[in-house]
């Protein structure tokens, strides 16, 4: 017996040590990897934004965040090189509607959008959309999701409905202090006194938005609103009521409490002009991490990020930040 058990335990090890091997030969194929992402909009036009090389994320396609007036060329073999990135030009491209289903694109000219008080440098494709579109000054435009230049592993990034236990916790974490506790950190920095009383903004509502999260995460992305009367509106004018915008990351610390990471509000007034929300893509995993892929944008700014939530550290580390548009 014991040698049968001696046997089996160095079979086990050995299994282990084989298994432990693969796992970090395909963790170092993943961070050798090197492809770009673009957004695509429903009308088929793609933005690239973003270069994954080597385990490391880089902003591409930068030239509407120049000050400067870009001069956009009339041919494909006219760009900048230095649009695409280290892997060069790219004209084959993978739409990615939903995880595992990928469909073809091919760029086919440079194109000009309009985004919020700009334009926005990007590429016409083959794709046909189905359906009939919207106007093509419509902000934000509506997105077809994510492309890539080589094969990945996506995951959705899921909206949670106000009767899922998680979003109920959400809603506790905000109430009992969090989204207390963002509002006075915005009206402190404004160094503003808010014509509401405390005592009163506390049992006001607390309108919770939306709730983002992968599932088996730690993570959730969170908008929710408090909305006040507006108490002395000018004279001439209707009232408009004043609104704490409150947005950012709960992480979960596996002790059944919710901890802020980069919660953050915004007062202003009911027509929300400065607010940006968030349109989540999908989450990329290369590995053993995972990248949430999304947009954000509002009345007077449109862009596409990407964050690495950190689940061992409690923190969001953002890699790309790509203007698409902005109002000054």
């Amino acid at each position: 017996m014991t040698r049968a058990r001696s046997t089996l335990g160095l079979a086990a090890l050995v299994s282990c040590a084989l298994l432990a091997r693969a796992s970090a030969f395909q963790d170092q194929s993943q961070r050798d990897r090197t492809y770009s992402v673009a957004v695509v909009r429903a009308d088929g036009v793609l933005i690239p934004f973003a270069e994954y090389h080597r385990g490391t994320w880089r902003p591409i396609w930068t030239a509407v965040n120049q000050r400067r007036s870009t001069v956009v060329p009339l041919t494909l073999d006219r760009i900048d090189e230095d649009w695409w990135g280290r892997g060069g030009p790219s004209l084959e491209w993978t739409l990615w509607q939903r995880p595992g289903e990928g469909t073809s694109l091919r760029v086919t000219t440079p194109r000009v959008v309009p985004t919020p008080c700009s334009a926005q440098p990007a590429l016409g494709t083959d794709f046909k959309a189905p359906g009939i579109l919207p106007p093509p000054n419509e902000m934000p435009y509506p997105k077809a999701g994510i492309a890539t230049t080589a094969p990945i592993e996506l995951e959705p990034i899921q909206q949670l409905d106000d009767q899922d236990p998680d979003w109920r916790r959400v809603e506790r974490a905000l109430a009992e202090r969090e989204f207390r506790t963002a509002e006075n950190k915005s009206l402190a920095a404004l160094s503003w006194r808010h014509p509401t009383p405390p005592s009163v903004r506390d049992r006001a509502p607390i309108d919770l938005q939306s709730v983002w999260h992968v599932k088996d995460s730690r993570f959730y992305y969170v908008e929710a609103m408090r909305r006040y009367p507006d108490l002395n509106p000018p004279r001439g004018r209707p009232a408009c009521e004043l609104v704490t915008y409150v947005a950012g990351y709960f992480w979960d610390d596996a002790s059944e409490r919710l901890r802020p990471v980069g919660i953050s509000a915004l007062i202003t007034y009911c027509h929300m002009e400065r607010a940006m929300f968030l349109w989540p893509f999908a989450a990329i995993r290369e590995g053993t991490k995972k990248y949430w892929l999304f947009q954000s944008a509002g009345w007077t700014g449109e862009s596409y990020g990407i964050a690495e939530p950190i689940a061992s550290r409690g923190e969001v580390k953002p890699h790309v930040w790509h203007v698409a548009g902005r109002c000054r």
